[in-house]
């Protein structure tokens, strides 16, 4: 199985590559435009300088000739001697010797190669230039302008491409290292452990992914707790009834009675009841195609199926057309009536509705006693009963209002609970209009 790269390896032999390249572009570059044409003027004005120094020898007297060569040797480290003879070698030259040679070669016919001659450890050259009927010879030293360059640039390239392998393996570490702690972290909760937020850093798209990476990390983390705690209630509570009904059973093998009966009747309601709504709550209330709705027909149709307590339901509808999945609607709107009726009996009831141009607003509104506002987001969770006796006929299963829930966020409606300004509890479910 072939070997596959990683993010880091591949960026670091694409900058390295890119960075190398640069820099071997960059000389290329500064040879050709900066380090060359000063070569080659710097050749020039040498050639022009022996050429010139040359005529010069030959106009002056004879007794002025001594300091004139004094003052070559001090100020120019030039000498002149007789013509020496001499034939070309294949020697090799620093390239600015070449370069003098070139320009000799413009300014004077016919001229001849640079001589080299070493005396100890310095190399001089030599030029023969014709003055009129004499030829002069003149000398000047490597060193008066061999300043190295092969040596600098490759000194150069070498620093160049050392810095930009460091460079090019940090900026590949710096960007892997976000994707390699994602990769991490994605591996430990697909093993299904629990992992902790991972810090939100590197460019913006790969900060962005973290961000929604912590956040669905932190939904399914909710997700397993929710189903744990659904377990959890679901066993707590089925067990009260199947304990009462195995006592009724007993008793009844001793001597049937019909209130016994009666009781394990109504505690197998209980159960097939509450199973019915965690079976609800845990298949997300799926997706419903959405129909136009009459609201004012809608609403008396859920108030109508309470018909024996219709006496404490009030209806403060906006007529109109809602958008909306009739039955996941409906759905949500019993389960508010069935919790307002539990906790506020015999106490008036009103369902609203309200219409503007961006939403429709659906509330359910009770006179009971309220919820502490401590408690109030506790309620939502399942299970979660401010009653304490887990009794059907008090406290309910817990899942009336989780359900709720859980149908706002399946049909993104926004759902929220309240304390009413007199006392009793508000429950709104806003269906924003969708352009």
């Amino acid at each position: 199985m072939k070997k596959i790269p990683s993010l880091a390896s591949q960026y670091y032999r694409w900058l390295s590559t890119v960075f190398i390249s640069f820099t071997l572009l960059i000389s290329a570059l500064f040879i050709s435009f900066l380090v060359v044409p000063m070569a080659q003027r710097a050749a020039t004005d040498l050639a022009g300088l022996i050429v010139l120094s040359a005529q010069t020898w030959s106009e002056l007297p004879p007794e002025a000739r001594p300091a004139f060569r004094n003052e070559l040797h001090i100020n120019h480290e030039l000498e002149l001697h007789p013509a020496k003879r001499y034939a070309a070698t294949d020697d090799l030259h620093p390239p600015f010797i070449y370069l003098v040679e070139q320009a000799l070669a413009a300014k004077i016919p016919n001229a001849s190669h640079l001589l080299k001659e070493r005396r100890g450890d310095e190399v001089w050259y030599w030029v023969n230039v014709p003055t009129g009927s004499d030829v002069i010879a003149i000398a000047f030293p490597q060193d008066r302008y061999d300043s190295q360059p092969l040596e600098i640039l490759a000194a150069g390239l070498l620093i160049g491409i050392f810095v930009s392998w460091v460079l090019a393996r940090w900026i590949s570490k710096r960007i892997a290292e976000p994707i390699e702690k994602l990769s991490n972290a994605i591996s430990k909760v697909g093993q299904g452990n629990s992992v902790a937020p991972i810090q939100e850093f590197g460019p913006k798209e790969i900060a962005a992914l973290i961000q929604h990476f912590n956040l669905m990390t932190q939904q399914v983390q909710d997700l397993i707790a929710t189903r744990t705690h659904l377990l959890a209630g679901i066993s707590h509570d089925l067990r009260t009834p199947l304990t009462r009904m195995l006592l009724s059973l007993e008793l009844m093998r001793i001597k049937p009675d019909a209130p016994l009966i009666e009781r394990v009747e109504k505690d197998v309601h209980h159960m097939n009841q509450l199973i019915s709504q965690v079976l609800d709550l845990s298949r997300g209330l799926g997706q419903e195609p959405a129909q136009n709705l009459n609201t004012q027909q809608f609403m008396q149709a859920l108030a109508d199926e309470y018909s024996p307590k219709t006496q404490h339901i009030s209806l403060h509808v906006q007529d109109g057309v809602l958008h909306a999945p009739p039955i996941a609607l409906g759905r949500a709107i019993t389960n508010l009536l069935e919790n307002a009726l539990r906790y506020a009996p015999g106490k008036p009831i009103e369902l609203h509705v309200e219409m503007d141009s961006s939403k429709v607003r659906i509330g359910v509104l009770d006179n009971g006693p309220g919820v502490p506002e401590s408690q109030l987001s506790l309620i939502l969770e399942p299970f979660q009963r401010l009653e304490t006796s887990r009794s059907p006929l008090t406290g309910g299963s817990g899942l009336g209002l989780s359900i709720v829930s859980e149908l706002c966020k399946a049909n993104t409606w926004a759902f929220e609970v309240s304390n009413r300004p007199n006392g009793g509890l508000q429950a709104w479910i806003s269906i924003f209009f969708r352009t």
